[in-house]
């Protein structure tokens, strides 16, 4: 049997079953779009889809849907999927974390599940009210050993909190798949409940 076509249903699943299990806790949950540019590797366009609950605990899990093309509306399509648990941790203003994301990636010619992990910290910005920087490393890779998927990412954003409910933010990535540089750009907006 191969797991990879069942991993996006286990995803969903375990995302599910964790849910239940720790819903008694305080939630605030959010939903978030963003759109993606990644330039050399792939050139191409990203849509991305997310929701979670943050919990009071520091604990997050959420999910990710990504739908990505050469040119949005030109060009084969890339599908993705990731389940994510991240805990956060308050060190006075600085709120490092940690973040293990199990996903699966369908495009015309490959199918692959993969798992990743972060590294991160984040911190509010002096004299800026409602804004903050996230720093994070991310380490990527295939299950199957043989489809050379390591990926290592380094990334900074900026958050700014336009009101209690809405977010907006701006990424900068650069990632490195063997000796392949890319780079990618975001915008994203998050609308916490």
């Amino acid at each position: 049997m191969n797991i990879d076509k069942f991993l996006p249903i286990l995803i969903l699943i375990n995302f599910i079953v964790f849910i239940l299990l720790v819903s008694h806790a305080h939630a605030g949950p959010f939903i978030g779009a963003q759109y993606q540019y990644q330039d050399a590797i792939t050139n191409n366009d990203a849509l991305v889809i997310n929701a979670g609950y943050k919990m009071e605990n520091g604990w997050t899990p959420s999910v990710q849907i990504k739908n990505s093309q050469a040119n949005l509306g030109d060009g084969d399509i890339s599908v993705g999927m990731e389940g994510r648990l991240k805990k956060s941790f308050k060190v006075g203003a600085f709120s490092p974390y940690v973040q293990g994301r199990l996903g699966e990636s369908v495009s015309t010619n490959k199918e692959y599940g993969y798992y990743a992990i972060d590294s991160g910290i984040k911190a509010p910005i002096p004299y800026l009210n409602d804004t903050s920087l996230d720093i994070v490393y991310r380490f990527k890779d295939a299950f199957d050993g043989k489809l050379a998927k390591e990926e290592h990412r380094y990334g900074i954003q900026v958050d700014y909190k336009i009101t209690g409910n809405h977010g907006l933010g701006v990424q900068y990535r650069q990632a490195f798949a063997g000796d392949l540089p890319s780079k990618s750009y975001a915008l994203k907006y998050t609308y916490n409940f």
